[in-house]
Parts: structure tokens; C-alpha cells; sequence
């Protein structure tokens, strides 16, 4: 990697992202999941009854949030925010 490069890749875990980019600034608890209606295991079921929601952390200084997965605390998304540059929505 080259200097001031960071790298967050799919299965990091909360320390992995820490590491590279440092405190998030903001961490929102994702509760609910509708398209987990379609999905039909049993620990689907299980996590929608126990509370445990996906977390969110946002670089808004990055533009970018990442999902983790709620029991495994892994990387499951990335969303890159794309407004444009001087527009008071950028990088949130």
C-alpha cells in the first residue's frame, strides 16, 4: 500500500477497521432488516426476535459508512456517499 492509502475489505472485523481509519464519527444500531422476511434459517429468525441489529459506522469526513453484521461484528457493506463537493450534503 502506498502512504495515506486505507484499505477496509468484505470479513474485516471492528478492530481491523479501527486500525486503518480510525474512531467512526457516528455509530447509528440498525434494528430492523425487511428483506430478512426472505430469508427462511433458523438463526435468521432467532437474531430478528433477539435484539441484535446490524451497526453502522460513518466517516463522514471519508464519505463513507460501514455495516457490520450484528453477532459477528464483520464487515458486511460498504456505502459510498457520492454528493457533490461543496454541496452541504457532501461526504454525510
Amino acid at each position: 500500500m502506498k502512504d495515506g492509502e486505507k484499505r477496509i475489505q468484505f470479513k474485516d472485523s471492528t478492530q481491523q477497521v479501527l486500525l486503518e481509519v480510525g474512531k467512526p464519527d457516528s455509530v447509528k444500531y440498525k434494528q430492523e432488516d425487511k428483506m430478512r422476511i426472505h430469508n427462511y434459517n433458523k438463526t435468521a429468525t432467532l437474531k430478528q426476535f433477539t435484539g441484535e441489529g446490524d451497526l453502522i459506522w460513518n466517516y463522514f469526513r471519508l464519505g463513507i459508512d460501514v455495516l457490520f453484521d450484528g453477532p459477528e461484528h464483520l464487515v458486511k457493506k460498504l456505502i459510498l456517499h457520492t454528493n457533490f463537493p461543496g454541496t452541504f450534503e457532501f461526504n454525510r
